[in-house]
């Protein structure tokens, strides 16, 4: 194997928000929030297994460092 040909699987990861305001009155107004996290639930694997002479050289059992799989949060504010 020639020099730094032992690579990864690239990250990709696609995030999404979505907020709407709603006025209650002249004063007071609400917001809801959606937010979207690796909205297409892509899996980013880690990098392979570095030790070749082994039995399981080069094979992938972890997902990326600082990846996740889908995340949906909701919120609610109000202002006034």
């Amino acid at each position: 194997m020639g020099r730094n040909s032992f690579r990864g699987p690239k990250f990709f990861n696609i995030d999404a928000s979505l907020f709407k305001d709603i006025p209650i009155t002249e004063r007071v107004k609400a917001q809801l929030q959606f937010q979207f996290f690796n909205v297409l639930n892509h899996v980013n694997f880690d990098l392979p297994n570095s030790c070749v002479d082994c039995g399981n050289g080069a094979s992938i059992s972890n997902i990326a460092y600082g990846s996740t799989m889908r995340q949906v949060t909701f919120g609610a504010k109000i202002t006034f």
